[in-house]
């Protein structure tokens, strides 16, 4: 390109410019015809670039694209993180004498419901606008009828729904209720048992509520929390 002896920069109104050097090395008059301090400011600097670049006797036109460049990248992710669900280990004091302080409440799922024959803990869906320790004492309400003493926030157990693309995170509670409970059941169930914790390990049918299981009676060993009773008992 002949563009010797012309000036050494340009900056049009619609923000395209041109750089040209002399053939003798010495920088050009900058000119700057666009209107503001912005388009002052990037000329020069645009300027300094170039020539610090280029050799004395180089010739040349730069031209930046006026289109940004494509993102690349793998598409977003989809899979999200729900906080929807309790999981609520009812625990009722163990008959005098016996070696395990606590029996743990297990119930069967019924015909025509999802996981028909599973046994399980009380489980159920956090309501909108209700806090998961709301929820916990409701479903215990709920599926067994039982008023619940006292409760306690055990851990967190996370778990994948592929139906909808989902990880939930499982609010896990122990309920302690009275010494002499009586059950009644709700609609999802058609059978419930009073287990040892060792017993009901073996019989629930999600390896999330064995952890459960192990957490509660593990923390509520001596009856209570003990020194973190402060920190695990939900007013």
């Amino acid at each position: 390109m002949a563009l010797a002896r012309k000036s050494a920069k340009e900056v049009t109104s619609g923000g395209l410019w041109r750089v040209g050097k002399r053939d003798t090395g010495a920088v050009g008059n900058v000119s700057v015809r666009v209107a503001g301090k912005f388009a002052a400011a990037l000329a020069v600097r645009q300027a300094t670039l170039y020539h610090s670049r280029m050799t004395p006797h180089t010739q040349d036109v730069i031209a930046p694209s006026r289109e940004p460049a494509a993102q690349t990248g793998p598409p977003a992710r989809t899979t999200r993180i729900d906080v929807g669900v309790v999981d609520v280990v009812v625990l009722a004091p163990a008959p005098v004498g016996r070696r395990d302080r606590w029996r743990v409440l297990t119930m069967r799922r019924a015909t025509g419901v999802r996981c028909t024959g599973a046994w399980e803990v009380v489980h159920g869906s956090i309501e909108p606008g209700e806090r998961p320790a709301e929820a916990a004492r409701r479903e215990v309400r709920e599926e067994t009828g039982l008023d619940v003493l006292r409760l306690y926030s055990i851990t967190v157990n996370p778990f994948y729904l592929h139906q909808n693309d989902c990880v939930q995170m499982g609010i896990v509670f122990a309920a302690v209720v009275g010494a002499t409970p009586k059950v009644t059941m709700g609609a999802e169930h058609d059978a419930f048992m009073w287990r040892t914790p060792s017993a009901a390990i073996k019989a629930l049918a999600w390896p999330r509520e064995h952890e459960a299981v192990r957490h509660a009676v593990q923390l509520l060993r001596h009856g209570d929390a003990g020194n973190v009773e402060d920190v695990l008992l939900v007013p």
